[in-house]
């Protein structure tokens, strides 16, 4: 939606992206570092969210971040974007990376007590 509104030049679609990504960021930041909503379950309205497992599909909470960004020069954003990002290299739930510098691979996800290790391969567990 950042990148229609600022391509379209429609503030309502920048607007309406703004809410999101606020709503989003409130529900995924917990005590200095992102703690995205896990899989193992749903998070239904007023209850409380799976902590695990989260899934690096989280990445799209860095672009969504960059492009809150990029569209309202708020510098809240890029600060919780570069916070979002660290949560790849250990800055989550359980200190784990999930970047391996070695491989440049990513690991499945952040189990409730290992990083999944799987990168589209057998899986198999870290534990930190």
């Amino acid at each position: 939606m950042f990148a229609a509104g600022l391509t379209l030049g429609r503030e309502e679609y920048i607007a309406v992206a703004r809410q999101t990504a606020d709503f989003l960021a409130e529900t995924s930041f917990c005590d200095g570092h992102f703690s995205f909503v896990g899989t193992q379950g749903w998070y239904e309205r007023g209850k409380t969210c799976a902590t695990f497992d989260q899934q690096p599909v989280e990445a799209a909470m860095v672009l969504m971040l960059q492009g809150a960004y990029e569209a309202t020069r708020d510098a809240r954003y890029l600060g919780l974007h570069g916070t979002a990002f660290d949560w790849f290299l250990g800055v989550n739930d359980l200190g784990c990376p999930l970047y391996d510098p070695h491989t440049k691979g990513c690991a499945d996800g952040l189990m409730s007590s290992a990083v999944n290790g799987n990168q589209g391969r057998k899986a198999w567990s870290v534990t930190c």
